[in-house]
């Protein structure tokens, strides 16, 4: 059924997302991204970037555990993979310029918003579900499969119908991604920040009261 991560829950989507790109996985075999570098990931509409110089961020930043000076990346854009998140190390392994990620770590996430309010979204489901919360692993790097415990409600016609726990989702990040529609809603106040997310067609299982 389609599912609908709320604003507080779509970090899980991109978390892993942007971990199967860090230099050090892509080497050593452990990305489920490896072949896409250049290629199309997500719906054009999609943009994701890593903006270490935003003032008063606390995960802002001059430069990394390399000494590397940080600079804006666009790693996605126009839902194309533009590049991957390097230290000096992974860098030279992989020959292409540092992006000041030393040790895998990220500065101020930014997924750009989508042009429809996440209600709007919605209102074209008949049967979903709307995760407010995730719990559990997630998802394997490597291979790209995805599963974790959620909570949140249950979407019957369009509208929030009734809330429900002990719920699983799972698919896998390449096919999430190929749907993949973001609403209107990011928190600008966040070092994450991510909008609400819309995915077409994932598993859902619990237990039916």
């Amino acid at each position: 059924m389609p599912v609908i991560f709320d604003w507080r829950s779509a970090k899980a989507v991109i978390s892993p997302l942007l971990a199967a790109m860090f230099g050090e996985n892509v080497f050593s075999d452990n990305s489920f991204l490896k072949e896409y570098l250049g290629k199309r990931i997500c719906p054009e509409t999609i943009m994701i970037v890593d903006d270490p110089h935003i003032p008063r961020f606390g995960n802002s930043r001059v430069y990394d555990g390399d000494a590397v000076a940080s600079r804006f990346v666009p790693v996605v854009v126009g839902g194309i993979l533009q590049m991957w998140l390097t230290s000096l190390k992974s860098a030279a392994q992989l020959g292409v310029s540092p992006t000041g990620h030393s040790g895998n770590h990220l500065s101020n996430i930014i997924v750009g918003n989508g042009v429809h309010a996440r209600d709007e979204l919605m209102s074209g489901i008949a049967q979903g579900l709307l995760v407010t919360e995730t719990m559990g692993h997630g998802a394997n790097v490597t291979t790209g499969d995805f599963s974790c415990g959620a909570e949140g409600f249950l979407i019957e016609h369009g509208k929030v119908c009734r809330p429900v726990d002990e719920m699983t989702i799972a698919g896998n990040l390449i096919d999430m991604c190929r749907t993949m529609q973001v609403a209107n809603d990011r928190d600008e106040r966040l070092t994450f920040s991510v909008p609400s997310i819309y995915i077409e067609r994932m598993m859902v299982a619990g237990k039916r009261e």
